[in-house]
């Protein structure tokens, strides 16, 4: 996930690219936000996953591991995009950066620096429950309320059943 910043918006030549974000894993739906302008934070929710295709036994990324994400842009501050921005939140598996929700009780001001957000672990496959791994495949909704809501999916693991169920 790429962010455009750059001092003046109106001048698209002045513009450069930032990440936001590296190696969560695919995203293949749109990112919502929230921003909170007078605290200086944009929040960018968003879900991993994909499912492209199911062919008798073969199918798209059937058992990997996915996540939802609610992160802090970094380069967002109270007068907008930095021109320079700090590095990307980063990491393969744990995004060393972010938070897993179950830390949230411990966690008394999301909107303190330090920060940077939180993910939730998706269901893995489950063989005897007749799923394959949870993930997200439809874009996030985000309310003005601060409400934000994810449908996630699981394809079925028998080849004789197409679909799923939808969470």
């Amino acid at each position: 996930i790429d962010s455009a910043t750059g001092n003046e918006t109106s001048d698209v030549s002045k513009w450069s690219w930032s990440k936001v974000i590296d190696d969560t894993g695919p995203v293949t739906s749109a990112v919502a936000r929230l921003q909170k302008q007078s605290k200086g934070i944009l929040w960018l929710f968003f879900g991993t996953g994909r499912y492209y295709f199911e062919l008798q036994s073969t199918v798209d990324d059937q058992d990997g591991q996915r996540r939802l994400f609610g992160i802090k842009d970094p380069c967002f501050s109270t007068t907008g995009f930095a021109a320079s921005c700090p590095a990307a939140i980063s990491g393969t598996t744990g995004l060393t950066n972010v938070d897993s929700i179950a830390n949230a009780n411990a966690i008394t001001n999301p909107d303190d620096p330090s920060f940077n957000g939180w993910y939730i672990d998706l269901d893995s496959s489950d063989i005897t429950a007749g799923f394959r791994a949870e993930r997200v495949i439809t874009d996030p909704l985000s309310t003005i309320s601060g409400l934000v809501f994810y449908s996630t999916y699981k394809p079925y693991k028998d080849i004789c059943k197409l679909g799923g169920k939808t969470f």
